[in-house]
């Protein structure tokens, strides 16, 4: 807890002091705020601008702040130094870049800008709010967390409770912001001003989805976390919304209705609200939201239930919008409440409506809204009310008004008509007639009158039956008046009034003439149908009458279902029914159906009677009908009525013709469907019955009877097997099953048994026939039948047994089938069933004692057993039949199996057989299973007899069955069979193939009985359907076989002897039988042998009990072996796994003494992991190899090294952890066996071995195993031996020893896998190997016997080499990046522990480096020295590695140590190695403290005294020397806070600069004494006098360096001192100027700037840099100092120095103040007057120009500084100068240059000064033309370099003269100019086309005149009649470049040039003829205008 002042300061801190507070830390979002602290402001802005630019690749929006906050001025932008106002603009600025960046703020390039942001700008504490709405919406995510945590929180601040998440480093989970939000009100309006904000922001707004995410869920989340929500949470939240509900962009929209209506659904808002809020959903802006604006609205008017009205305004904008109805519907559908709105809708739009004159929009919506919505009864009645409410009585609407107020109210009427009426009904009940609803009532009826055109459709649909009637009388009388449109319009009303409720309105609407036209002949007649079929209690007599009537127009005989309608009436129950035969009799005089039944009508009046000789008549005789139709009508119309069902019925069985019974079939379907569909009735009034809608049995079983009748007989019906389900056998089961069912009816039973009777009479010839029909029925298989029916036949059975006089004994024959149907019938599951078979039996007791009475009698004896397990009947009729010896009897029954019975019969036979294990009984058996095999009717009773036959097969059949017998046969053929399924009721064997059955039978004492020729078939069998076969589940069964059984490898080694042997199908048998070792072939794979070795291999690869076992070694390695002669191995992993499984497999249960040790063939497994890249190969190769190696222990590791060696790098994504396990097995068997002895010797061929195959191992594979090795051998101990014996293999069998090695790269990836301290001291161990012996090998070897690794066996160029390769290693080593990091993640006490091996090595290395160099120094001349020196190098490497892993404090330390060292060479590489940690790595000392690195210096300035000795050698200058720069490097960190040790160091320097005359030593005391200069600034003043002296001396000495020699060291580092003393000391060194002014550019002529020598660069760099600060010392002062340099140089001859004299007061003059400017331009004038006269004494000409350019760039700069008014004086004074002021005419020459610099960089400001020497310079051409007899000068190149300045500065004058100044001056120029054309001076051709030509194109184009330019083109054109060639070539060409020039211009010039052109056409010189041409084509070209023409 913060004490009270600390919070005081806290408050009062800011951000401007805060933000200098710990400068070792820095806030950042993408690094460590150490490591931030430490980074360049360079590398931020760098960063930021490159997140910047992806940024703005991604939106171009962002582009807007590349001027502002990434500008390459943002980076000295310091806030803290800005004002208020400034710092509110770039908050600004900050907060639009914040909702720009939303979108982005996960991707790399936003954190980038941030991170530039947070550096320069520090947005996380000036900008904390917006920073945190940036990252609020990401606040479950990573960079959240981060971004929070550069922010600070102070105690009390608004968003300190953020403050713990920093710590913990966790994401804000949701709970809590929302929690948040709910309880701090401000959080909300933080979020609803942000997005406000925002959305003005930015221009595409829609990109701020992230924004408008985070605002939905925050303030719905609020809502919901909230208990009470107060009115200050809504004021904090409406703001947004209501901004949100007005916007047009769709997300934002979307939210704001999302929290909106979890508001409405939460809190009651006020009326005032809720009338802004609803006004703005219905003007909703986005069209895609259309639906859910709608959708807030009906939540709206749901939750806030006192609302229930809508603003005027609000209903206006919505009755606008057409697709509000639509939408209301559709969400109605939905099943959304919409009620509510609606109600507030109808309350505002109707009275609208009402009031509505010029426009209907309100209308049209009403409407709308009642036509597309299915408004409920409530809701139409409260519209209804509304309405009528709204009328005003008393005002007279418009007529429009009042006929829509009348169809709203038929609208109401139409959709809600109950509702209407209720309605109405309670307003016209009210006693008071005159209330004004009532009233208003009336009025809108009024005015719905007449508009139907007198024809009311409305009344047709009144409640009442009288009002319906009379529409319909009124329609009917108005019938024939109505037009065929409204005749179709009322076809639907017709419709619904012919099946009214009312009869009476049903018979007034038959009345409409044409009614049949109407609504169509078939609805009619079905109609009329409908009506006389229903009970006559509900349909008058006057509607049946009419009906009846015109029925009876349609013809009845062609018209099934008319003609059961109409014979129906045929039949009168009462009095009043015989009325309707007259309509009969006068209708139905015509039809052949009803003619004989009108002859059967007498004038009785009995409708008894009438009935009764009717029903008879139909019952007895045949109608003329087609029966096919009736037949057809029956099966497809629904009668309705059961006495039409019954007369169809009746009527059809007497008039059918007798036919089969699968035609009668569906006759019969038809009869049961009426039965199963009525009550049926037992009565003998048949026709009351089925007039009452009840089906009379009697009458059905009539039908039923004479259907029976017309049935064809069916021959052996006893025999029928049910089993096939055809239309014959399905007559008989459906008509025996009803018959039966009936017959055990207690009630019925009388009516049933004549039918039954007649049945079994009609279709059965005796009482055994009838007996064995019963019997099948029984017995019978059919989805048809059921238990009760086959118990109700076996009972029939035992009646007719009994009660007949049959001859039982006939009935229990050997060739009769009774006993079989019985033997089924006991298999029965029913226990009631087994009982009826029972007591049939025991009928058959009394039966002679033959035939089948003896198995009769034994099923009787075990009556018991029997009846309580049906499965015990097998064992008891194996019993019987074995017990008695009754032969006969089975072959009875086996006769049975194979004869012509139905199917379940023998099924049953072969099910009672079952228990016989007699080889003749299977053999019968077995026949029919051939023949069911062979066969393609696979039904369940086939497969019930393929079932039982498989389950009879067992151990006692096993022994029996021979190779040659029926039952094996059949058994191949079960065996062979896995394409069908077998279908049957057993659990375990239910639809599986016979094979697979058959294979679980096989059992291990079945396959034991088994004989072995029949076993080796029976194996074969398995193994071919094994691999052939497709179905998946038979591989699975022949394993679980093989499994179980008990194997002699016997009997699978003739299989895999032939898979062994496999040979490919297209060799060539001449081959094979030479014996030719041929390479296997891929196709042998697909033979059937090899097929079936895998096949075998698959079945005993695991099998546990194999007899013989050690036989199937050798096969299985010579298969092995064939595998891996095949070419393509990759078809080959899955066998060889195989392979290798199965032989691991039996090692493991074999007695390995058992089997020679020469059948293990180990090259084979090896050779299995060489040639695949599968790694389950690999696998199971290995794991042979780890088991074989227990035991053949010396003959694995012959090839141990090969099975870590085998190569593969696809191998790399293969090897898993379980492969290396292996390997690390082999390696835990192997290694200790090899080490056993425990001697060096043994360890060391181990190592050597190893080492040796280092690099054969894969690399994926090669870490992992050695390193096991390593730690296996002894880590510590043999490390190093190992890494020397690497070395040892690199010296003696590596082909690039020039190079690296990989195996050195992969030997220190392998130490890096270890410790620290195992790696250090094994390097230690190597250094001091070395350490030890000897430097030469003749040494060495008289020592071999001292030494860990004999070397006697390298030569000497291989032990040098070994030697050198070992300190490459560990050099290597020590500076490898993995190992530095490993060394930087040890702090603390693991450190210090490693100290002990550090200082151990640095002795040794040194040690070695003593050695080393006293060997070298004793052979200095030896042809080994280039290996001394190169070993050397590699120890100081080595000496480098080790230092560069040391701590700061210990590194110090050893330096100083080696600093006072004895040895000169191990000072220089202590200082060495010092110098570069300064230089290269300052931020290994930042936390060195500065007094442990100012102690470092007495060491060093103490090498100083060196300095005092003579003859210096060049190790002690070298030592002096880095001391210095030591010097120089410490002052960069120690100069600020230890100033006096460093002033005292200065004096030391700045003598040694004085007196000492070597320039090494001279050259570092130079750039050191630079160096202090530069730190300690003015403190160094009082040693400018001595060491500047030195400094011009120095330079002056190469002044005179001769041509191509490249500068100095000395020099160099001369300047370097110089540049830096100028940068601090420039102000101080006026008194040495001058002479420094001429030693500077005294050499800088020396050596050409495009020099491209290093040094040269180098030089001319620090001349730049010397230049600029030479600018910067005052002008006066510069311009005193320049003139005396300027004069000296020209003394001297140094005339080369002008040109950088020049630069220094160029770059003077640039930067010069105007007040300074006006206080020195005279001195100034007069020095360059003074400059420039010296082209008069300087000869020759040529040296002096380049100086002369200089003084006029120089000059250049002047004028540029200068105004007009002050630069027109001068110019006159120069141009006088040139002119006037001396007789030397050479200075007119410098005039012209200067003024030709002054026109180029003047552009068109020169024109003011031209006219001051025009006409000079038109003279001057004149002199100097070649047509004077004396020319201006003597000299020639004198002239020529005058003319080409006046024309190069006429010529810049005519480019920018746009003000037309020449045009004036034409007359003065013209002909000069033109005149040089003819100059023949010098190179006249190059002078022309350079300068003069280009001069007169653009003095022309400068006239601008038509006039001025024919003159200027005829005085060319005269130029081109010179006589000489030359001249008229030269005017030819300007003439062309003029035409180019002018272009379309020159067209009014072209008739005065064809004259000229047409001579030069026809010159006498070709050269000119041929210009001509080409100029012509050329002119044709630019003026478009052909020339040649003219020609």
């Amino acid at each position: 807890m913060t004490t009270s002042l600390a919070q005081q300061l806290l408050q009062l801190q800011v951000p401007q002091t805060s933000l200098e507070i710990g400068k070792k830390k820095r806030a950042s979002l993408l690094f460590d705020p150490k490591e931030a602290a430490n980074i360049s402001k360079e590398i931020f802005f760098e960063l930021g601008l490159d997140g910047f630019e992806e940024l703005k690749n991604k939106n171009p929006q962002f582009a807007i702040f590349e001027s502002t906050l990434f500008h390459i001025s943002s980076k000295d932008f310091e806030r803290t130094l800005k004002t208020a106002s400034e710092n509110e603009t770039l908050d600004s600025i900050i907060r639009k870049f914040f909702y720009h960046l939303s979108p982005y703020f996960l991707l790399s390039c936003s954190h980038k800008a941030l991170e530039w942001l947070i550096y320069r700008y520090y947005i996380h504490q000036f900008n904390k709010e917006d920073f945190l709405m940036l990252i609020l919406p990401y606040h479950e995510t990573n960079i959240f967390v981060r971004a929070l945590q550069t922010m600070k929180f102070k105690e009390g601040e608004k968003f300190a409770w953020l403050k713990p998440l920093q710590s913990t480093g966790v994401q804000l989970p949701k709970s809590t912001l929302y929690g948040h939000a709910a309880s701090q009100q401000y959080f909300l309006n933080f979020v609803s001003t942000n997005i406000i904000n925002a959305v003005k922001e930015v221009q595409k707004p829609s990109t701020l989805t992230v924004m408008f995410n985070f605002y939905c869920t925050v303030f719905t989340g609020a809502l919901d976390v909230c208990d009470n929500i107060q009115e200050t949470h809504i004021s904090q939240m409406i703001p947004a919304i209501t901004k949100g509900l007005k916007s047009e962009i769709p997300d934002f929209c979307a939210s704001s209705y999302i929290i909106l209506s979890k508001m409405l659904t939460n809190v009651t808002l006020s009326e005032k609200i809720l009338d802004s809020v609803v006004q703005r959903l219905t003007n909703c802006n986005v069209s895609t939201l259309n639906n859910e604006s709608v959708l807030a609205l009906v939540i709206l008017y749901q939750s806030q239930e006192e609302y229930t009205t809508m603003p005027i305004a609000a209903i206006k904008k919505w009755t606008q919008k057409v697709w509000v109805p639509k939408t209301l519907q559709r969400l109605s559908d939905q099943g959304y409440l919409i009620q509510p709105l609606l109600l507030a809708l109808f309350n505002g739009s109707i009275p609208l409506a009402m009031e509505e004159v010029s426009t209907d929009s309100c209308r049209t919506f009403v409407d709308n809204l009642m036509n597309e919505l299915k408004l409920d009864d409530s809701i139409a009645q409260q519209v209804f009310n509304i309405l009528l409410d709204s009328y005003d009585t008393e005002t007279m609407y418009e007529p429009e008004n009042k006929v829509w107020m009348s169809k709203l109210l038929e609208t109401i009427d139409k959709q809600n008509p109950c509702a209407f009426d209720k309605e109405i009904s309670n307003l016209m009940a009210k006693s008071d007639g005159n209330t004004s609803k009532q009233l208003a009532l009336k009025l809108i009826m009024n005015s719905m009158e007449g508009k139907n055109g007198g024809l009311d459709f409305e009344k047709l649909y009144h409640p009442s039956a009288e009002i319906r009637k009379m529409a319909i009388n009124s329609m009917v009388k108005k019938f024939d008046q109505l037009k065929d449109r409204q005749r179709e319009a009322i076809q639907d009303s017709l419709l619904d009034r012919l099946q009214d409720i009312d009869s009476s309105v049903v018979n007034e609407t038959l009345k409409i003439q044409g009614l049949s036209e109407i609504i169509g002949e078939q609805q009619f007649i079905k109609i009329l149908i409908s009506v006389l079929t229903k009970k006559y209690a509900e349909v008058n007599s006057e509607l049946i009458s009419t009906a009846l009537g015109l029925l009876c127009k349609y013809n009845p005989d062609e018209n099934v279902q008319v003609f059961l309608t109409i014979l129906a009436f045929f039949l009168p129950m009462t009095t009043e029914d015989v009325k309707y035969l007259q309509i009969l009799k006068t209708n139905l005089t015509k039809s052949k159906c009803f003619k004989p039944l009108l002859q059967q009508l007498k004038n009785d009046s009995n409708p008894e009677n009438i009935s009764n000789t009717v029903h008879k008549y139909l019952s007895e005789n045949k109608l003329n009908i087609d029966c096919g139709k009736l037949l057809e009508t029956m099966q497809s119309v629904n009668l309705e009525r059961a006495i039409h069902k019954y007369l169809a019925m009746l009527v059809l069985s007497n008039s059918m013709d007798e036919a089969k019974a699968e035609d009668n079939y569906k006759v019969l379907q038809i009869f049961f469907s009426y039965f199963n569909g009525l009550k049926v009735k037992t009565s003998k009034k048949i026709l009351n019955c089925a007039f009452n809608d009840k089906l009379p049995l009697d009458g059905f079983l009539l039908c039923l009877n004479k259907l029976m009748i017309k049935t064809e007989k069916i021959s052996k019906i006893s025999l029928l097997d049910f089993y096939t389900e055809s239309d014959d056998n399905k007559f008989v089961i459906l008509l025996l099953e009803f018959l039966l069912m009936g017959a055990f009816h207690p009630a019925q039973s009388k009516a049933y048994e004549t039918s039954f009777k007649l049945f079994l009479n009609h279709f059965c010839v005796d009482s055994n026939e009838k007996t064995g029909l019963l019997l099948n029925l029984s017995t019978a298989d059919s989805k048809l039948l059921n238990n009760s029916t086959k118990l109700r036949s076996l009972k029939c059975v035992s009646v007719i047994l009994t009660n007949s006089k049959l001859d039982l004994n006939s009935l229990i024959a050997l060739d009769k089938v009774t006993v079989p149907y019985l033997l089924v019938g006991l298999q029965n599951e029913f226990p009631e069933i087994r009982n009826q078979v029972f007591d049939i039996l025991e009928t058959f007791l009394t039966c002679k004692k033959e035939n089948y009475h003896d198995l009769i009698t034994g099923l009787i004896n075990r009556k018991e057993e029997i009846f309580t397990d049906n499965e015990q009947l097998p064992f008891a009729v194996n019993i019987i039949l074995n017990e008695k010896k009754k032969v006969k009897i089975l072959d009875a029954l086996l006769n049975i199996c194979g004869g012509v019975y139905p199917i379940y019969l023998k099924s049953g036979m072969v099910k009672a057989l079952s228990s016989f294990e007699e080889i003749k009984v299977y053999d019968q058996i077995a026949k029919i299973g051939i023949d069911i095999l062979d066969g393609s009717d696979w039904n369940s009773q086939n497969c019930k007899i393929i079932s039982e036959s498989i389950k009879q097969f067992g151990e006692v059949l096993a022994k029996r069955i021979d190779a040659k017998s029926v039952s094996w046969e059949y058994i191949q053929k079960v065996l062979k069979n896995d394409k069908m399924c077998l279908i049957h009721d057993d659990e375990e064997f239910d639809e599986i193939p016979p094979t697979i059955m058959l294979m679980k039978r096989i059992n291990k004492e079945v396959f034991e009985n088994l004989k072995d020729e029949v076993k080796k078939t029976l194996l074969a069998i398995i193994i071919d359907m094994s691999t052939h076969s497709s179905n998946t589940s038979l591989p699975s069964a022949a394993g679980k076989l093989f499994k179980h059984i008990d194997l002699d490898a016997v009997l699978v080694l003739d299989i895999l002897q032939k898979m062994r042997d496999a040979q490919s199908p297209k060799m060539n048998e001449a081959k094979l039988k030479r014996r030719v070792n041929i390479t296997p072939t891929i196709d042998i794979l697909d033979t059937s042998v090899w097929k079936y070795g895998i096949t075998m291999l698959e079945f005993i690869q695991d099998k546990k009990k194999m007899r013989n076992a050690d036989k199937l070694i050798p096969v299985l390695f010579d298969i092995l072996k064939k595998c891996l002669e095949f070419e393509e191995q990759a078809s080959l992993e899955y066998t060889k796994q195989l392979v290798l499984s199965t032989i691991l497999h039996y090692c493991h249960k074999l007695n390995v003494s058992d089997v020679p040790k020469s059948v293990f063939n180990m090259e084979l497994v090896v050779q299995c992991i060489r040639a695949s890249q599968n790694p389950q190969t690999h696998h199971h190769a290995l794991l042979l190899l780890a088991h074989t190696a227990k035991f053949l222990p010396d003959h694995v590791l012959q090839h141990t090294i090969a099975i870590f060696t085998f190569m593969g790098s696809s191998v790399l994504r293969h090897d898993d952890s379980y492969s290396f396990q292996i390997i690390n097995k082999t390696i835990e068997t192997v290694i200790p066996i090899l080490t056993a002895e425990g001697t060096d010797a043994d360890y060391l061929n181990v190592l050597r071995v190893f080492a040796g195959a280092f690099m054969d191992v894969p690399e994926h594979r090669r870490f992992p195993l050695y390193k096991a090795f390593l730690e296996q051998i002894g880590l510590k101990d043999k490390l190093h031996v190992f890494l020397l014996l690497i070395c040892e293999h690199i010296v003696k069998f590596a082909h690039n020893k020039d190079k690296k090695s990989p195996r050195l790269e992969n030997a220190t990836n392998l130490c890096l896998l270890f410790p620290l301290e195992v790696i250090f001291h094994a390097c230690c161990e190597i250094l001091n190997y070395i350490k030890n012996i000897p430097e030469l090998k003749d040494e060495a070897v008289s020592e071999k016997n001292v030494h860990l690794i004999p070397i006697d066996h390298l030569s000497e160029k291989e032990f040098r080499h070994y030697r050198y390769t070992a300190l490459q290693f560990v050099s290597g080593l020590l500076v490898n990046p993995r190992l530095v990091s490993m060394v930087a993640s040890v702090e603390g006490e693991s450190l210090l522990e490693l100290e002990p091996i550090f200082k151990q090595s640095i002795v040794y290395v040194l040690s070695i480096i003593q050695k080393t160099t006293q060997i070298s120094t004793e052979h200095p001349y030896n042809m080994l020295t280039k290996y001394w020196k190169f070993t050397l190098h590699l120890l100081y490497d080595v000496l480098d590695g080790i230092n560069a892993l040391l701590t700061v404090d210990m590194f110090l330390l050893v330096i100083k140590g080696l600093i006072t060292h004895s040895f000169f060479n191990v000072r220089k590489r202590a200082l060495e190695l010092l110098n570069s940690k300064l230089t290269h790595s300052p931020e290994y000392f930042a936390e060195c403290k500065d007094d442990d690195m100012c102690a470092m210096l007495g060491p060093i300035v103490g090498i100083f005294k060196i300095l005092q000795e003579e003859n210096l050698d060049s190790e002690q200058e070298m030592s002096v020397q880095l001391a210095l720069i030591s010097i120089k490097l410490f002052a960069r960190y120690l100069c600020e806070t230890k100033t006096e040790n460093f002033e005292t160091i200065l004096d030391l320097v700045t003598d040694i600069i004085k007196s000492n005359d070597s320039p090494n030593i001279l050259a570092c005391a130079l750039l050191c004494y630079g160096d202090l200069c530069t730190h300690l600034k003015a403190k160094a003043i009082t040693t400018l006098e001595r060491s500047m002296n030195v400094i011009i001396k120095v330079i002056m000495l190469h002044k005179n360096n001769p041509p191509g020699t490249p500068p100095s060291m000395l020099l160099l580092s001369t300047m370097t001192a110089l540049s830096k003393i100028m940068e601090t000391l420039y102000l101080f060194l006026n008194p040495y100027i001058e002479r420094l002014l001429f030693a500077l550019t005294s050499i800088g002529g020396t050596w050409a700037v495009h020099d491209t020598d290093p040094k040269v660069i180098q030089l001319y760099a620090k001349l730049t840099i010397i230049k600029k600060k030479m600018s910067s010392i005052p002008m006066r002062s510069l311009i005193s100092g320049v003139e005396s340099c300027f004069l000296l140089l020209v003394a001297n001859d140094k005339l080369e120095g002008v040109g950088m004299l020049m630069e220094i007061l160029s770059d003077g003059l640039q930067i010069i103040s105007n007040s300074e400017m006006k206080s020195v331009v005279s001195e100034l004038t007069e020095f360059f007057l003074t400059a420039l006269a010296y082209r008069e004494v300087v000869r020759p000409d040529v040296i002096f120009f380049d100086v002369e350019g200089s003084v006029l760039d120089a000059l250049m700069q002047l004028v540029l500084k200068m105004s007009e008014s002050s630069f027109r004086p001068i110019f006159y004074q120069i141009f006088d100068w040139a002119c006037h002021d001396s007789e030397d005419t050479e200075r007119i020459i410098t005039f012209y240059r200067m003024a030709y610099k002054i026109a180029d960089n003047l552009k068109g400001l020169f024109a003011l000064f031209v006219g001051h020497f025009l006409q000079n310079a038109a003279t001057l051409l004149d002199a100097c033309h070649s047509k004077k007899s004396s020319l201006y000068y003597n000299e020639e190149n004198k002239v020529i370099r005058l003319v080409e300045n006046i024309l190069e500065t006429i010529n810049s004058v005519c480019i920018y003269d746009f003000r037309h100044f020449m045009r004036v001056r034409f007359d003065i120029m013209c002909q000069p100019l033109v005149d040089q054309l003819e100059n023949e001076i010098g190179d006249m051709n190059g002078r022309c086309t350079e300068v003069v030509i280009p001069a007169i194109v653009n003095f022309t184009v400068a006239v601008a005149d038509e006039a001025l330019w024919k003159q200027l083109i005829y005085q060319i054109l005269l130029k081109m009649r010179n006589p000489k060639p030359q001249i008229r070539s030269i005017s030819l060409i300007c003439l062309r470049d003029i035409v180019k020039k002018l272009g379309e211009e020159f067209l009014p010039l072209l008739p005065e040039t064809i004259p000229f052109l047409a001579e030069l056409l026809e010159d006498e010189e070709e050269s000119v003829e041929k210009l001509c041409q080409k100029v012509v084509q050329e002119m044709e070209v630019v003026l478009g205008e052909p020339i040649q023409k003219y020609f």
